[in-house]
C-alpha cells in the first residue's frame, strides 16, 4: 500500500466517523443510537488502519532513498 492509498483510508474513516456522530446527535431511539455508534467506531478503526499504513509506507519510502 502506498501513502496515497493510506491517505484515502484516513479520509474515508473521517467521513464515516463524522456521519456516525451526526447520526448519534439525531437519533430518536436506542437502535438508531447503536447503529450510529457502530458506524462511528468503524470509521475510527478505518482511520487507525490508514494512519498505521501511512507510517509503514513512509518508513519504506525513506529506506529506499539513496544514502549520500
Amino acid at each position: 500500500m502506498n501513502t496515497k492509498t493510506a491517505g484515502i483510508l484516513v479520509m474515508l474513516g473521517l467521513i464515516l466517523t463524522a456521519g456516525g456522530v451526526g447520526g448519534i446527535e439525531t437519533s430518536v431511539n436506542d437502535s438508531d443510537l447503536l447503529g450510529a455508534m457502530l458506524i462511528s467506531i468503524l470509521g475510527l478503526m478505518i482511520m487507525y488502519c490508514g494512519t498505521a499504513a501511512m507510517k509503514v509506507s513512509d518508513y519504506y519510502d525513506r529506506s529506499e532513498e539513496p544514502h549520500v
